[in-house]
Formats: C-alpha cells, sequence, structure tokens
C-alpha cells in the first residue's frame, strides 16, 4: 500500500519513489512526475483544457515500464 504524503503543490509516494505534482487553471493543465528510483522524469505542460494529460502521462508510464 502507498503512503501518501501531500501538500498543497505535491504529492509523495514513498513506497513507490513516486513524486507526483498536476494542476491547472483556466486554459492549461499541467502534470510532473519523477520516478526517483528509476532517474525517469516526465513532465506536460499544456495549453488546451479539455486534454486528458492524465491519461496521456499514463500511457507514456505504461510505455516506459513495458507494463
Amino acid at each position: 500500500m502507498k503512503k501518501e504524503v501531500s501538500t498543497d503543490l505535491l504529492v509523495l509516494f514513498y513506497h513507490t519513489g513516486e513524486i507526483y505534482h498536476g494542476g491547472g487553471i483556466v486554459g492549461f493543465k499541467n502534470e510532473i512526475i519523477r520516478y526517483v528510483d528509476d532517474r525517469i522524469t516526465i513532465i506536460m505542460l499544456n495549453n488546451l483544457s479539455t486534454t486528458n494529460v492524465e491519461q496521456i502521462r499514463i500511457d507514456l508510464t505504461k510505455m516506459i515500464f513495458q507494463a
């Protein structure tokens, strides 16, 4: 089970070595995730609020880790 520690800007998943931040306001969305143990970072910046950046991040993560 993941141990989640949340702040206003950042979510840390200590069990899996993930550091995550996501959000947006009118007109844009972003997601940043760092897989610390694997030394991989995904940064997604998007200026269309209708794009599902979470799903794109999930798909990229699956491709990277061949899940």
